[in-house]
């Protein structure tokens, strides 16, 4: 091939060597994109769960995940939900998360944690929740005043959501 003719090829052909590193950094951030995120969810006492379970159900689709964990902290003790038909990921879940002294219900896709109303006990309870769910989705939900102890916690997780109450 003339001088000429590469050079007219080297406009319309990337060498090989350039298109094996461009190539990675699409599988690399494909792989970044599937990571689990872990959102906070702050919102006046009652008003919370809609918005809690709406951002879940967006980080399964995102995450493309089987389930999604919502740990609830209202301030109160711990309630346990109604059993709904559940997915199987869900239910697994939800067994994991008993098992480990926590008050969870599944429902659909989603399983929900009730955190104790001590946040010092809600901090540890998180803890053993977030170990059992592993690589599925995290929502954390505050309802009601905030107190100290889990600004740490949201502080590490990757967004917050603020609910306004109504009106």
């Amino acid at each position: 091939m003339t001088t000429a003719l590469q050079r007219l090829a080297g406009v319309f052909v990337a060498p090989a060597r350039e298109v094996a590193p461009a190539r990675e950094r699409v599988r690399t951030a494909d792989a970044a994109a599937t990571v689990p995120p872990a959102i906070g969810v702050l919102a006046a006492g009652g008003t919370g769960m809609t918005a809690a379970a709406a951002v879940a159900l967006d980080a399964i689709a995102r995450a493309r995940s089987r389930c999604a964990l919502v740990c609830r902290w209202t301030g109160e003790a711990p309630v346990g939900g109604p059993a709904h038909a559940a997915a199987p990921a869900a239910r697994s879940l939800a067994v994991r998360l008993t098992g480990r002294d926590l008050v969870a219900a599944a429902s659909g896709r989603l399983v929900t944690a009730a955190l104790p109303a001590d946040a010092g006990e809600a901090c540890r309870a998180l803890e053993r929740a977030c170990a059992a769910a592993g690589e599925v989705p995290l929502v954390v939900l505050v309802e009601g005043p905030r107190p100290a102890a889990l600004d740490g916690v949201l502080a590490s997780l990757d967004r917050l959501v603020v609910v306004p109450p109504a009106g």
